[in-house]
């Protein structure tokens, strides 16, 4: 079996998302890895800033709600890890985080599913 050095577990932090983060710990663990999980808030369209002062102020709002759920994910996890979050396109983010961080794989679940 291969062996990993740098896993990488992208998250959309709902409730669902620990038996996925969980999944890539254990992967970790079994490879002696480092783990980075990371999260993407994405960009907010132009039409959802109804009744809002700015777009701006909406994906500050989503930023904070990210950042306080992110520490909760790690809170339940038994396992040294990174946690970023990034904001703009989640497809590119993503792809683009994994090349800087030189993953050797990346974890995405669907939903909570393995």
């Amino acid at each position: 079996m291969a062996k990993y050095k740098n896993i990488m577990v992208a998250t959309d932090l709902h409730l669902d998302c620990i038996p996925v983060v969980k999944e890539a710990v254990e992967l970790a663990k079994a490879h002696d890895a480092k783990l980075t999980v990371v999260n993407v808030v994405p960009n907010v369209p132009y039409y959802m800033a109804s009744g809002f002062s700015s777009i701006a102020d909406i994906e500050a709002q989503i930023l904070t709600e990210h950042k306080a759920r992110l520490h909760a994910v790690r809170g339940k996890i038994a396992y040294e890890a990174d946690y970023v979050l990034l904001h703009g396109c989640v497809k590119q983010e993503l792809v683009n985080y994994a090349l800087e961080l030189k993953a050797d794989l990346l974890v995405i679940g669907s939903h909570g599913q393995r």
